[in-house]
């Protein structure tokens, strides 16, 4: 048995940044995005979620391999 999935409408969103506090836009494009992806919103800008996943995940261009 296949259930089907109706895709929602998506509106551009503002969110208050879980580190910085500042507010962000989560556009509809992204949201789209995130849904597709099964991704839930994000808590961090983008400058924040991309300093997190710096520190994170080690940049290897300098790794010889």
């Amino acid at each position: 048995m296949k259930v089907e999935v109706t895709k929602p409408t998506f509106h551009d969103e503002i969110i208050i940044c879980a580190d910085c506090n500042r507010l962000f836009t989560f556009s509809a494009q992204e949201a789209e995005f995130f849904w597709s992806k099964q991704l839930s919103k994000p808590k961090r800008c983008y400058q924040c979620r991309k300093e997190r996943r710096s520190r994170l995940v080690p940049d290897r261009s300098s790794d010889r391999w």
